[in-house]
């Protein structure tokens, strides 16, 4: 096997392109080999086998604040700092960068309409009758689709030459060409649940999209979106939103890459799995069809046996009274504003919104609470190896701030569906 043969296809075009400037540079990332730092083991060994087969082109790793490898015609960018999202966007030559910086204003800030005509393009290629992308960027508008059309016509007539045929051994190039798509965002889904309105094939299809991403299990997502959500059930609509909420911050869902493998992490993917099957049963005993008193009290024991592992947090007895519908005690919400404050203790505010406002009565914070609960009981707390890994870090300090973002949405839901017609029980 040669070595070239060692670099995925895409890699591969996107170099060639970078070579030939039909792209000003690419960026190779340490998370897709499992790995954090741009200098660990796995990405310095790929980065090897491409600076052989491509040894004039520029090697950047020491930059802030993006992690990765940026591979550029003429330009080093080590030593550089405060290197921002529009400034990257150019870097790489995507045709929309300068809608990035709107685009992460907006979902950064829960104030802010929602963009709806929020589109995303991919430059995609055919090769062996088998369809990559190259890359991809988030525009607004559709404004950016001539220059990838130019660009993806640029990529053909330079793939072609025969110049490349040594390195493009046993690789047919069909044709380079642009996909684009309207996105339809979490708030969008989210609208939809809050007022009970039947979800659309395509949004049922960008949910079970928005859940794989929190932990890449498509049988997790697939089985919670067209197996087990019922769409006339607001406690499931409930549930949905704060699961979809947690998409938007990426609340400690998202599969922990941190270089090289601990105990620590390895117990954080653990509690993922946990996190995962737990959503999962939670759901079950919430459809309609385990309503009644008995069928509630089994999903119950169901539940201690499948998820809770015998855990006797007493945030499981709340639990068991929101899957009743039964009113919380003074306790059981100074227990919930407790455990909140621990998740960010600069948000004691949307902490006490949350356990204060919850209404038994309203399914949608049935729903809702149900998801925290099972979110901030310890034993399904990714926060704390985090914390164990990376004490006083800038990744820890940056994952509570995103944990504060995630709270302050939620309590603001809290109020929304507090003022919202929703139906009762």
């Amino acid at each position: 096997m040669s070595s070239v043969s060692r670099i995925d296809n895409s890699t591969l075009i996107n170099l060639i392109l970078v070579d030939a400037e039909i792209r000003p540079a690419m960026l190779i990332q340490p998370i897709n080999f499992g790995e954090w730092e741009a200098t660990d083991v796995n990405i310095t060994n790929y980065m090897n086998i491409i600076k052989k087969h491509f040894p004039n082109l520029k090697y950047s790793n020491k930059y802030e604040w993006f992690q990765g490898v940026i591979v550029s015609k003429h330009n080093d960018y080590n030593n550089r700092t405060n290197i921002n999202n529009l400034e990257m966007g150019q870097i790489l030559g995507y045709p929309g960068a300068h809608d990035f910086d709107i685009i992460m204003k907006n979902e950064m800030d829960l104030y802010l309409p929602d963009i709806d005509n929020q589109y995303t393009i991919e430059l995609m290629i055919d090769i062996n009758d088998e369809s990559i992308q190259l890359f991809s960027n988030r525009c607004i508008g559709e404004a950016s689709i001539p220059k990838y059309q130019e660009l993806a016509k640029k990529a053909n007539d330079e793939l072609t030459k025969p110049k490349y045929n040594k390195l493009l051994t046993d690789i047919y190039i069909q044709k380079v060409y642009v996909k684009s798509q309207k996105n339809i965002s979490v708030n969008t889904i989210s609208e939809s649940l809050i007022h009970n309105n039947k979800l659309s094939t395509e949004e049922l299809s960008e949910l079970a999209n928005y859940i794989w991403n929190l932990g890449d299990l498509t049988a997790q997502s697939d089985e919670i979106v067209y197996k087990l959500y019922e769409h006339n059930n607001p406690i499931h609509n409930g549930m949905l939103i704060c699961i979809l909420i947690s998409c938007d911050y990426k609340y400690c869902r998202e599969k922990p890459i941190f270089g090289k493998k601990s105990s620590e992490l390895t117990h954080m993917e653990e509690i993922q799995q946990k996190w995962f099957k737990g959503i999962i049963e939670l759901f079950i005993c919430t459809r309609r069809s385990s309503c009644s008193i008995l069928d509630t009290i089994n999903s119950y024991i169901g539940l201690q046996k499948k998820i809770l592992y015998e855990i006797t947090h007493p945030l499981i007895k709340v639990i068991y009274k929101v899957i009743n519908g039964q009113p919380l005690s003074v306790l059981d919400r100074d227990l919930i504003y407790t455990h909140l404050i621990q998740v960010s203790d600069k948000y004691t505010e949307n902490s006490h919104k949350i356990s204060t406002i919850y209404d038994p009565t309203n399914p949608l914070h049935i729903g809702m609470m149900l998801v925290i609960l099972l979110q901030i009981i310890p034993e399904y707390d990714t926060t704390i190896p985090l914390q164990h890994l990376f004490p006083c870090s800038n990744i820890y300090i940056s994952f509570k701030t995103l944990c504060g973002a995630w709270l302050n949405r939620i309590a603001w839901l809290f109020e929304q569906t507090n003022k919202t017609d929703t139906i009762r029980r």
